[in-house]
């Protein structure tokens, strides 16, 4: 077996985790697709396994934040995906994600992951929509305004999903330029996702990301953890392997920790 797919165990995990500053969470899970597009009515149940697994394994506490796209229409989006394409609000999500929240043992947390590539999407989450969920995860295709998404998204917290950081920046590019993107994030309170999509890559080519997980860390950003798991879950050991390596060859230790559980 290669040394970079070498498993730890959850004990060694657990350490490793608490050592950096880490918590042992999931910030990032889907529970609907359009196999449970009838969840609203209460006709369909949604997938509880990747919150029964986390609860399982032993996580403090797990997050569900489905996709927008799956709970609003967004009509220049064509999705097959879409739960209700009349219903334009995320009231009825926030009510089924409280209904889960009582039925767990394990602390859940509720979040959405917002599609956003245009201005105009910003305006789909009321306030009523973003004080009623604990987090926001912005999926986007672009390089969004921070600034913008934060003076419309208020005092949420917010957190870029999934970045992929070789779609802006390459090894040409200026250490400067790089250091103005985190800065955004910081002064936007934005944070960094470590998502499973990503880990292999920050763990395949260290040459390159180096650069800006040391810029990141000099602007104090906050990193999440996020599996990604959608309606199944994967293999969390192999998931939080990847996470222990990246922490550990980037030397992280500074996670967002939310205030209510």
């Amino acid at each position: 077996m290669d040394k970079n797919e070498e498993l730890m165990s959850w004990n060694e995990i657990v350490k490793t985790i608490t050592k950096h500053n880490a918590p042992l969470y999931d910030l990032h899970t889907h529970s609907i697709n359009k196999y449970t597009d009838k969840f609203l009515n209460g006709k369909v149940p949604p997938s509880r396994q990747v919150i029964e697994a986390a609860e399982k394994l032993g996580l403090a506490f797990v997050a569900i934040s489905d996709h927008s796209y799956e709970i609003v229409n967004y009509p220049d989006l064509p999705e097959p995906t879409i739960i209700n394409k009349t219903l334009n609000s995320f009231i009825p999500y926030i009510e089924y994600l409280e209904n889960v929240k009582r039925s767990l043992k394990i602390p859940l947390l509720k979040g959405v992951e917002f599609y956003i590539d245009k201005p105009e999407h910003l305006s789909k989450l009321s306030k009523e929509a973003i004080n009623g969920l604990d987090y926001i995860i912005l999926e986007t295709r672009t390089k969004l305004n921070f600034t913008e998404v934060r003076k419309a998204l208020g005092n949420a917290t917010l957190i870029l999903a999934h970045p992929t950081i070789e779609s802006f920046f390459n090894e040409n590019t200026k250490t400067e330029e790089m250091a103005k993107w985190v800065d955004s994030l910081k002064e936007n309170k934005i944070h960094f996702e470590l998502n499973r999509s990503n880990l292999k890559e920050y763990l395949a080519r260290p040459e390159f990301y180096k650069r800006f997980f040391d810029i990141a860390k000099a602007k104090d950003i906050k990193f999440t953890i996020g599996s990604d798991y959608h309606q199944i879950p994967g293999d969390y050991i192999k998931f939080y392997t990847n996470v222990c390596k990246v922490i550990k060859l980037y030397e992280l230790n500074n996670f967002y920790k939310p205030n209510k559980v």
